[in-house]
């Protein structure tokens, strides 16, 4: 006779014995399993993205949009050079930036292009993007305008300092270069990516550009070449910075009446203000804006130059 008590059988002979599962376990179901993954669901790509994700072409196959390389052979033909010198052989400052010279001697151009109403939009375009950096990197304009790469030992210990001032600054990018953070493209690259200008008509105004920088280097000591080599690429930046400080001049009282400075300020301004005149050259314009506002933080002189911006649009 069995007796079962909890769950336990003795035998006839009094040993305790297990009951047999009802169910054999596998050898393997102790181990956790993973659940199988779904099976992922195709993405519909939109035509946008199906282009967008298309492998990068080799440069010399690129759209305009992608980047300008110079083209092999341009031919060759007249043009007024850049580099035109006094009666004692000396090269006579240029009246404009160098690339928008260039552009105006280039005789690949239409003789309307700057009648355009599409170069109408660039220029301001242009001049609005230059001038916002001028504005954000006053210091070293104004570094820059008192002489700060002439007067530096670029062979000592001054040369690091004066890279990393001008470096992706003033300086133009090089071609596919991030504008995201600053800066500015050279103007025949911008023109060719805007497909203003095409491969060759960008190239003969770099040819121009070339020209003249070579013209520069003639019979310069190694220092004053590299002072040539980082200061040239700055020319349309510091353009912008004198045409803004002349414009300046013009209005000063004006803009300083919209932005925070303490009276001893607004009374030197005004004072500086009263020597301005309409017959002025640039060169006494710009006197007349440094001397109102040499008295100012670096932060006041930049708030003033933007107000000076500002009412240019609301007039």
């Amino acid at each position: 006779m069995l007796l079962v008590v909890a769950g336990l059988t003795m035998s006839a002979h009094g040993q305790m014995l297990t009951p047999p599962p009802a169910t054999v376990p596998a050898p393997d179901a102790h181990i956790e399993k993973t659940p199988p993954r779904p099976r992922p669901v195709p993405t519909q790509l939109t035509p946008e993205q199906m282009k967008a994700a298309q492998p990068i072409q080799p440069a010399k196959e690129r759209s305009p949009k992608s980047g300008w390389t110079k083209p092999a052979d341009l031919p060759k033909l007249d043009h007024k050079p850049l580099a035109e010198r006094d009666a004692n052989g000396a090269i006579l400052p240029l009246t404009e930036p160098m690339e928008l010279l260039a552009l105006r001697r280039n005789p690949m151009l239409p003789s309307n292009f700057f009648e355009d109403a599409k170069w109408g939009t660039y220029a301001a375009d242009r001049r609005a993007t230059v001038e916002r950096l001028v504005v954000d990197l006053l210091d070293v304009c104004e570094k820059v305008d008192g002489g700060y790469v002439e007067q530096a030992d670029l062979g000592g210990a001054d040369a690091k300092a004066v890279l990393a001032n001008l470096s992706n600054t003033l300086r133009p990018l090089s071609v596919g270069a991030d504008t995201s953070k600053g800066g500015i493209k050279s103007m025949l690259i911008e023109l060719y990516d805007r497909e203003m200008l095409n491969k060759d008509q960008a190239g003969y105004s770099d040819l121009i550009v070339n020209e003249y920088t070579k013209e520069l280097f003639r019979g310069l000591t190694t220092t004053d070449l590299m002072k040539v080599v980082l200061k040239n690429p700055t020319t349309e930046p510091m353009f912008a910075y004198r045409a803004l400080m002349a414009e300046a001049a013009g209005s000063l009282v004006k803009a300083a009446e919209s932005i925070e400075l303490d009276d001893a300020a607004r009374a030197a301004i005004k004072s500086s203000a009263a020597s301005y005149g309409a017959g002025l050259d640039q060169a006494q314009k710009i006197k007349v804006y440094k001397d109102a506002t040499a008295g100012l933080t670096l932060e006041q002189r930049q708030r003033l130059l933007r107000k000076v911006i500002e009412l240019r649009g609301a007039k």
